[in-house]
């Protein structure tokens, strides 16, 4: 209230521009002097003048006070401007680190799923390398006389290798759900951003 009144003060200083009241021009006297104006048409115009003096000082006054409130607030709207403007920025920081983690995180996962398809891939060639070797030496052993155990070496060859053929189609599977994870990750990402940031520009206006 203190600071209120001191700009109306100073409002009331700036924009009055005159040091008379009605109450002066009321008293003010006059001289009467021979073949001088009449009195009573000069008291008579005097308070005509203070009347309109008066009704103006009050206009004046309401305008004053009217514009002390206008600049309040003007000032309170900047503040919120800033408040806003600052909040935005916050936001926009932190949804620029929000996705750059999560593009980390899914690059991560993603080269981690790739490495441990190579290590399994490498490791079933292994085996099947051993299971070639393991038929070669079955076949030399039995010779012609052994078609039912080179038989069942056959099989068990088959065998494991649909269970390779299968344990890399299981892995292809894992990594193309793990791309489609990290796309789709994207677009949510990008659609919760694009919300937000909506948000805080209609909140802005």
């Amino acid at each position: 209230m203190d600071e209120k009144n001191r700009l109306l003060q100073e409002d009331e200083s700036e924009f009055h521009g005159v040091s008379i009241s009605a109450v002066d021009i009321l008293q003010q006297k006059f001289a009467v002097k021979f073949r001088g104006y009449d009195v009573q048409d000069v008291d008579s115009f005097l308070e005509v003048v203070a009347k309109e003096m008066e009704r103006l000082t009050n206009d004046n006054a309401g305008m004053n006070e009217e514009i002390i409130v206008l600049k309040s607030d003007l000032t309170l709207y900047k503040k919120k401007e800033e408040s806003i403007n600052a909040a935005l920025v916050t936001v926009q920081k932190m949804a620029e680190d929000l996705k750059n983690k999560a593009e980390a995180e899914s690059e991560q996962m993603l080269s981690d799923a790739k490495r441990e398809a190579e290590t399994i891939l490498v490791e079933a060639q292994q085996k099947s390398t051993a299971v070639h070797e393991e038929i070669d030496i079955l076949k030399g052993r039995a010779e012609h006389g052994a078609q039912k155990v080179v038989d069942d070496v056959r099989l068990e060859a088959n065998r494991i290798k649909e269970e390779m053929m299968l344990e890399q189609s299981k892995l292809q599977e894992q990594i193309n759900t793990l791309t489609q994870k990290k796309r789709q990750f994207h677009i949510s990402l990008k659609a919760l951003i694009e919300t937000h940031l909506r948000l805080l520009e209609s909140e802005k206006e």
